[in-house]
C-alpha cells in the first residue's frame, strides 16, 4: 500500500483477469500511482465479495465502464474510489488550479450487483486543510472534490442499496447524472442530497422510487 506503482508496472490494466477466483481486494491499490479504473476491471472475478477501499486514495481521473458490473456476490464497495488527506492550502491550490480532480464514472459500473449493499462515502474525495492562528491555535476546513459526471445505469439493478446521500454521490462538483442510475434498486427509499438533485437529471432515479 501506498507504493509508487501504476498498471504498467504492474502488467497492464488486466491486471484482476489474473485472479478469477479472488474473493477480497480491499485496500489493494491503496494510496497508489494508479490514476483510472478501467473498462471491465473485475470482469473476471466473478465471485469477489469485497472492494472495501480497493482504489482509496489513488487520485483516480475516470472509473470505466462496466468496472464492476454483474458481480453477483459483491456485497461492499465502501470507499472504494475515494481519498483523503491532509495538505496545505498552497498544495492544494496547486494540485486543482481551480478544476476538479475527478473526470467522470463510467456507465453500467454497479449494474447487475445483487448483493451489494455499503456503497457509503464511494464517491468522495477529500482534503483537510489545516493551518496556524496566532501562531498556536488551528483551525482546519474540509475541502470536498466530487466527479464532474456520473455515467448511466451506475446502479442499475442493485435491489438492496437503501439510500444514496450527499456523502454517496458527492453532488457538490456533480454536473449530471445518465439516465436509469438508480433503476431496479427497488430497496431504494431515502436520497438527500442538499437540493442539488432535481437540478441535475430526476431520470437517473429510476421509476422505482
Amino acid at each position: 500500500t501506498g507504493l509508487h506503482f501504476d498498471w504498467e508496472d504492474i502488467g497492464g490494466d488486466r491486471f484482476f483477469d489474473n485472479f478469477p477466483k479472488l474473493i477480497y481486494a480491499n485496500s489493494c491499490f491503496y494510496y497508489s500511482d494508479i490514476s483510472y479504473v478501467p473498462d471491465y476491471c473485475f470482469a473476471n472475478t466473478p465471485y469477489v465479495q469485497e472492494l472495501y477501499t480497493c482504489f482509496w486514495g489513488c487520485e483516480l481521473r475516470y472509473v470505466g465502464n462496466y468496472a464492476c458490473a454483474n458481480l453477483k456476490y459483491l456485497k461492499n464497495a465502501s470507499q472504494m474510489f475515494g481519498s483523503y488527506k491532509d495538505c496545505t492550502e498552497e498544495w492544494l491550490a496547486q494540485k486543482f488550479k481551480g478544476a476538479p480532480l475527478l473526470e467522470y464514472f463510467g456507465d453500467s459500473v454497479f449494474e447487475n450487483c445483487v448483493s451489494l449493499t455499503n456503497v457509503n462515502s464511494i464517491f468522495n474525495v477529500y482534503f483537510k486543510v489545516t493551518k496556524t492562528v496566532n501562531n498556536d491555535s488551528l483551525s482546519e476546513a474540509y475541502f470536498f472534490v466530487g466527479w464532474q459526471k456520473i455515467g448511466s445505469k451506475v446502479f442499475k439493478n442493485c435491489p438492496l442499496i437503501t439510500k444514496a446521500t450527499c456523502q454517496n454521490i458527492a453532488l457538490n462538483t456533480l454536473h449530471s447524472i445518465g439516465e436509469e442510475c438508480f433503476s431496479g434498486c427497488e430497496s431504494l427509499t431515502y436520497v438527500f442530497d442538499g437540493g442539488q438533485l432535481c437540478g441535475i437529471c430526476l431520470q437517473s432515479i429510476g421509476a422505482d422510487i
